[in-house]
């Protein structure tokens, strides 16, 4: 399963093979709880099964009754569930969600009532009907920006998490482990401002972040991962990357076979400069670090996102520059290859919320971007979703009918399906949309 996030939008499809996979309009989540849902400090997430069977996980809060709310888990192919549970929780947040290539789901989820934290995972097999949380820290934290990743690929299960003067991570198959460290902090009193995770080939995980020394105040930027491990399990090939300012865009993924295949690290420096850093996934022995040359011009990088296709990686960030008056879209078609950047949209109203993920084509991998394009001043009366491909170009896959904001979305692949889900308001409500392989538009929707 591979996962990113991206705004207003979800895709679906049908294998592209003997027959063409299809798609399916935006559809809202309706839950019976008759809450809102509660963003946008809580996003929506979104993982795919290689059958197409979409898992989705969000948090819906009452009015008026303080902080009880229940967390919402559906299983769906086409909007309507063929499997739901949910939770009470109070003071929930930032819920994430994976899924086995058998379809076991894995929920994760924290709990605030400061200053302790409780992080929580549940998994779903098929058929689940009930969240049973069990903890993977509980305890205080020097943070109040807490970053919460789970992420699967085939049949192996991670989530990582802060603890107090730490970053921890736990593999949740197969078999639950325990709890290990990803790194102590450079200086204790510090919090976890960023947080991007992989899985390479070998089933290995791979963490970068961003930590801020809340004394100094510097920000820095680490990698590790657990390809090799101390003899207590703790991860053992600490990077530094650099040091790094408020708000830096992250990007991580893996590209090439073992024993070749390498972690690449994505960093936006000094607003409008993009470096790369990569390794062998294999204990990293040695990490080197280039810049990614972009055409001459004033930059101003707001966000950052990577994939990796086979040997290659497949970059897309937006920014302004001294041609354009809003952020706007712009891609790099194989990072290694060391090509010119390509603008995909037009100067018209903001953009926000890039996502990136591959998919698996008639006979190739492709990358796919999602992204939000908005009016940033009141009445806010433009707010959409849009999708890109290469080969396919361009697609408007949401457009508000209200004057309702953009509250968080995700995006994830798996093989020939590509799903997402975003949050507008529906008859008064704010509910999520789920929608499928929207980036065929001109494909018929026909099942094997």
């Amino acid at each position: 399963m591979f996962k990113k996030v991206f705004p207003f939008t979800t895709f679906g499809v049908l294998a592209l093979t003997a027959c063409i996979q299809g798609i399916f309009p935006p559809t809202p989540l309706l839950s019976t709880t008759g809450y809102n849902l509660d963003t946008p400090g809580n996003p929506i997430a979104i993982a795919v099964e290689p059958n197409g069977r979409k898992n989705v996980l969000w948090l819906e809060r009452g009015e008026g009754v303080g902080e009880v709310g229940k967390l919402i888990f559906w299983r769906t192919h086409f909007g309507e569930p063929t499997g739901t549970a949910s939770l009470d929780v109070n003071y929930a947040a930032a819920p994430d969600i994976a899924v086995t290539d058998s379809g076991v789901a894995y929920l994760a989820w924290y709990r605030s009532n400061a200053p302790s934290r409780t992080f929580h995972y549940a998994a779903m097999p098929v058929g689940s009907t009930s969240i049973t949380p069990n903890t993977l820290y509980s305890g205080d934290l020097y943070s109040t920006a807490l970053h919460l990743r789970v992420i699967a690929r085939g049949e192996v299960v991670y989530a990582v998490f802060p603890g107090y003067g730490c970053l921890y991570f736990q593999q949740l198959s197969p078999g639950a482990g325990s709890r290990k460290k990803v790194a102590d902090y450079v200086v204790p009193n510090s919090s976890l401002e960023n947080l991007q995770v992989s899985i390479d080939a070998a089933d290995k995980l791979h963490v970068v972040w961003v930590e801020k020394d809340n004394i100094a105040g510097n920000y820095r930027i680490r990698y590790n991962s657990n390809a090799t491990t101390t003899s207590s399990g703790d991860m053992n090939q600490d990077r530094a990357i650099g040091y790094s300012s408020p708000g830096e865009s992250l990007a991580i993924t893996n590209a090439g076979t073992p024993p070749n295949e390498k972690v690449y690290i994505l960093k936006r420096f000094e607003s409008g400069r993009i470096f790369v850093s990569s390794c062998l996934t294999n204990g990293c022995p040695l990490m080197t670090e280039n810049e990614i040359h972009l055409s001459p011009s004033s930059w101003l990088i707001s966000e950052l996102r990577a994939v990796g296709i086979g040997s290659s990686v497949y970059v897309a960030f937006l920014a302004m520059n001294s041609s354009t008056s809003n952020s706007e879209l712009f891609y790099i078609s194989n990072l290694t290859a060391n090509p010119a950047e390509q603008r995909i949209t037009t100067s018209d109203y903001s953009k926000s919320d890039l996502n990136m993920v591959r998919v698996q084509g008639e006979s190739f991998f492709l990358p796919i971007v999602g992204w939000r394009r908005y009016a940033p001043t009141s009445p806010y009366t433009l707010d959409d979703a849009y999708i890109w491909a290469p080969y396919y170009g361009t697609r408007k896959i949401f457009t508000s009918t209200s004057t309702a904001r953009h509250q968080g979305s995700d995006l994830a692949a798996n093989g020939e399906w590509v799903a997402g889900v975003w949050a507008a308001e529906y008859n008064g409500r704010l509910v999520p949309f789920l929608s499928g392989n929207a980036y065929q538009s001109n494909l018929p929707l026909v099942s094997k």
